[in-house]
């Protein structure tokens, strides 16, 4: 029996209904980040084996170790799963300076960082913008008998942030948007999906 103590929650599923492959995609769906498997032969031979949601990874543990390194396990999970999110997040922004990069960096999925002026008026105004030039190249795409692939083109883009981390503009930089002049900080701008 492992200690929830030390590595959380556990639940046993004893269905017998289903083939333990159903079983296991069944919490994999579920987001369990690690399964523990115990059979006839890990009773005799006193262990168990981990399996590691992430990468599938399977590692035979002794019952005396097993909360230790269940907890191990748990830990090196989340690090690996926030590290690739991270990474993925990190290689999807793009920073640009005017408009007419905009639109093309968001319809290719990604997350947008641009000088901005920080107006309500000017946010708005990108929203609308933003929303109308979609829309036009939607309409363009199905006009040349293209498919439009993915259903977040036609939404507007929206202020995600002001990052805390900012890197230097250059005198004199103006926002992408409106043009405003004095502009001190870079603004986050993507789509909701």
């Amino acid at each position: 029996v492992v200690s929830t103590q030390s590595t959380g929650r556990t639940k046993n599923d004893n269905r017998d209904s289903y083939a333990p492959g159903w079983k296991y995609n069944d919490w994999e769906l579920k987001g369990v980040p690690l399964r523990l498997e115990l059979g006839p032969n890990d009773l005799n031979n006193n262990c168990v084996v981990l399996v590691r949601r992430d990468t599938g990874a399977k590692e035979t543990v002794s019952n005396d170790k097993l909360a230790t390194r269940a907890a191990e396990l748990l830990t090196e999970i989340h690090n690996n799963l926030f590290n690739k999110a991270k990474e993925e997040r990190d290689r999807k922004i793009i920073s640009i300076n005017k408009w007419e990069e905009f639109t093309p960096a968001l319809n290719a999925g990604n997350i947008v960082l641009a000088p901005w002026c920080e107006g309500v008026d000017c946010e708005k105004g990108i929203k609308k913008k933003s929303q109308e030039e979609a829309k036009h190249l939607v309409e363009e795409i199905k006009s040349e008998g293209g498919e439009v692939k993915g259903f977040g083109l036609t939404a507007a883009a929206k202020s995600l942030c002001i990052p805390f981390a900012q890197t230097a503009l250059d005198q004199g930089a103006v926002c992408f948007s409106c043009g405003k002049e004095g502009v001190t900080k870079r603004g986050m701008f993507g789509r909701s999906y």
